[in-house]
Order: C-alpha cells, then sequence, then structure tokens
C-alpha cells in the first residue's frame, strides 16, 4: 500500500500506538460523552454561559442528550444537598420539576452517534497532523501509518480512506458536534436545517 520501508512503518505504528494509548479513554465512547458532561458541567458551576447559554443546556437535555441531562442533574444535586435549592433559576427549577414528573429521560438510543466519536476523530486528526510534521510525510502515508495502527489495535476506522476523511473533516468537527447537540432528535446525518442553528 505504500512506499514506506517496513522498518521505518513499524517504529512508526508503534510511536502512534503510544500516543493513542496516552489519549486513553478520550478515544472510547464513555469518554467522549464523559468529556461533554464535564465541559458541560464546567460551564453551569462556573456560570460562564457565553459559548453555551443555560437555556441552550436545559434544551439539549430536553432533547434527549445525556451529557447534558448528566450535567443538569449534577448541579441541580449540588444545589439539593446544599439547601439551596430555591437559589437556582426559574429554568433549573422547572427543568428539575419536568424531569421528575416525566420519570424517564428521553435518551439516544441504539446507533453510531458523534457525540461518542468526536473525541476519538480529533485524536485521530491530531495523530495524522503529528505524523506529517514529525515524518515530514504526505497526507495519505500519515494517515496510513495512524490506519495501520488502529487496524492492529480492532479500532474502526481502520482504512485510510476513512482516516483521511476524519483528517480532511477536522476544521469542522466542533460544528458538527454543537449541530448535533442542538438537534431536536439526536441523529448521525445533520439535517437540511442543520447550517441555520
Amino acid at each position: 500500500m505504500t512506499k514506506l520501508p517496513v522498518p521505518f512503518v513499524e517504529r512508526a505504528v508503534a510511536d502512534l500506538d503510544c500516543l493513542w494509548v496516552r489519549a486513553g479513554k478520550l478515544t472510547t465512547s464513555e469518554g467522549a460523552r464523559a468529556r461533554m458532561q464535564a465541559d458541560l458541567s464546567r460551564k453551569l458551576h462556573s456560570g460562564d454561559f457565553s459559548t453555551v447559554p443555560l437555556a441552550y443546556i436545559i434544551a439539549m437535555a430536553d432533547r434527549g442528550h445525556e451529557p447534558a441531562q448528566d450535567a443538569l442533574a449534577e448541579y441541580i444535586g449540588t444545589f439539593i444537598d446544599q439547601k439551596k435549592f430555591p437559589e437556582l433559576t426559574p429554568g433549573l427549577q422547572d427543568y428539575n420539576k419536568r424531569v421528575l414528573l416525566r420519570r424517564q429521560l428521553p435518551g439516544y438510543g441504539r446507533g453510531n452517534k458523534i457525540i461518542d466519536t468526536w473525541t476519538r476523530d480529533a485524536v485521530i486528526a491530531f495523530l495524522v497532523g503529528s505524523a506529517i510534521g514529525a515524518w515530514h510525510l504526505k497526507k495519505k502515508p500519515a494517515a496510513y501509518l495512524v490506519a495501520l495502527m488502529l487496524k492492529r489495535r480492532g479500532i474502526r476506522p481502520a482504512s485510510t480512506r476513512q482516516v483521511l476523511d476524519i483528517y480532511d473533516s477536522r476544521d469542522t468537527l466542533g460544528a458538527r458536534v454543537v449541530a448535533f447537540m442542538m438537534s431536536a432528535v439526536p441523529d448521525d446525518e445533520p439535517s437540511a436545517d442543520a447550517g441555520a442553528v
């Protein structure tokens, strides 16, 4: 597939594998969701709603986005534990009441969701960029090395084409995550009006 020398390929794949291991939990769906929840929780506790307004976090939770639901549950729980529930905003008090009356929150269901892969894709794009920079490779050979490392680990995506697609779409990853989190129905495919978000 590539004209790179075998000893170089083996060493490069081993180096990339070490970086993948260091990324650890970020490469898993649980890690991706936990990272999103932690980011939302940090915004709630700091009161910094400049990038994601509180109303958006509540809307995300209402639409079934589990990291937003978990972040709100933890935040509201903190106020309840500290006997400060009346200090919550009316929007948070209303959300809490709706959740208690609903008994079951909507969720993602089954299937591949960007919320599960966004951190993995960021790590893959980083690894391709690192291979380009460290070994002065062009994009395709760098993607080949990353794909080979993923394939040896039994991780998808394991083709050079898939890794290249992830690398080429790295600049839109954040926008795609935001569009997903703001979607009315969690789905992998952006809707026709996703650009309006």
